[in-house]
């Protein structure tokens, strides 16, 4: 169903600026792997799955083969379940895979076009990395909504918390808090505060832009507006910033020279870099929940959500490979990077831990609890 007083038009493409809703920047390169540095025995690599895996140490936690996870994807997506079908031939996994359609099937973003097969790289990245990083689900189901429009991210996040059915949500979209008025904020709001409830776990990114304006970013430098006297441009991204996501920012994963599965150190996703930068800040909407309270007093003090809350492989030079459609439709190696390649990896994590302890529900408390243990991004 819809939600009353919401923008029920069509958003932009997958890569838009200034767009009421668009899916996280996806970027690509069709390559081998290729070094970026090495310094004191470590480098920076192109990863595989496998290597992901081994180098955060989820391989040492089973497979989440009793686990439902859960995307949610707009528009068509006739390759993106071919691609999807391929990567589980090639890493050896055979997770069911159902698609759930979230809005009228006639609906133009529903429609296989030119336009839609470039867009569905996002997707690509989604189901492959959530599916890959968490060893195989017992099953994915993919909330396919029809475009960007606020109306159709609302529902499809509605859908899956009403299912209740995926224990975990990885979710690649996000748009600027100046954007969200209260009919938009009490309807996430009622969505993730039900699916708490319920034990599901919301992986959000938390956007490609630094502390600037989500979306904002222009094609030359300079790419953002100064800061200097604009406070209202500084800004993180909608809906990770809400209390009840898990927002996933993004790093440059190091590993040890000649072993890409061993984990060296990492550091934050082009940081002080042009465009594309792991986003980050105080939320100006949501207030902080009692556990980042506790850890966080003067990230915090205002009252105010602090994000991400954890970061994960997103690097250019550190990016995963999946498989990807190239310029002549054919199926092909992609590495894809940014805030929406770590938050499915992650949300692979917590189908791993979820499947280890299966009395944990939703995590975020936990993560907090236990942040002394886990290693720290550098700046």
């Amino acid at each position: 169903q819809g939600v009353v007083g919401l923008d029920g038009t069509a958003g932009a493409k997958v890569t838009p600026h200034g767009a009421p809703l668009s899916a996280a920047r996806t970027s690509l390169w069709n390559s081998r792997a290729v070094m970026a540095s090495n310094s004191g025995g470590a480098e920076v690599v192109r990863h595989s799955i496998e290597e992901l895996n081994s180098a955060y140490g989820a391989d040492t936690l089973a497979p989440a083969s009793d686990i439902v996870g859960a995307v949610i994807a707009a528009g068509n997506l006739e390759n993106t379940l071919a691609r999807l079908q391929s990567f589980q031939t090639l890493h050896g996994l055979s997770t069911l895979v159902t698609v759930v359609t979230v809005g009228d099937p006639s609906a133009p973003g529903y429609q296989s076009s030119a336009a839609s097969k470039d867009s569905e790289v996002e997707w690509d990245m989604d189901t492959q990395l959530l599916v890959g990083s968490a060893g195989g689900l017992k099953q994915l189901i993919i909330y396919n909504i029809p475009d960007f429009s606020w109306k159709s991210m609302i529902d499809g996040m509605a859908r899956a918390a009403d299912d209740n059915l995926a224990r975990v949500v990885s979710m690649s979209i996000y748009a600027q808090e100046t954007q969200v008025n209260d009919a938009i904020f009490q309807a996430m709001d009622a969505s993730l505060s039900k699916a708490v409830r319920q034990g599901q776990n919301f992986v959000i990114c938390s956007g490609d832009d630094g502390v600037y304006l989500p979306l904002s970013a222009r094609a030359n430098a300079p790419y953002y507006d100064t800061l200097v006297g604009r406070p209202d441009l500084r800004q993180v991204g909608w809906p990770a910033s809400h209390r009840y996501a898990i927002a996933v920012g993004a790093t440059e994963l190091q590993t040890q020279g000649g072993n890409p599965g061993s984990y060296s150190s990492e550091r934050v996703w082009n940081a002080g870099v042009g465009r594309q930068l792991s986003q980050g800040g105080i939320s100006k909407i949501a207030y902080a929940p009692q556990w980042q309270r506790t850890l966080l007093p003067g990230q915090t003090a205002s009252g105010y959500r602090a994000v991400p809350d954890v970061s994960f492989n997103g690097s250019f030079y550190s990016s995963a490979q999946i498989r990807g459609t190239n310029a002549q439709g054919n199926e092909a190696a992609w590495y894809v990077w940014g805030t929406s390649a770590a938050a499915p990896t992650f949300a692979g994590y917590i189908a791993r831990l979820l499947h280890s302890h299966p009395r944990l529900g939703f995590v975020a408390p936990q993560i907090y609890q236990y942040a002394s243990q886990h290693n720290d991004a550098q700046r």
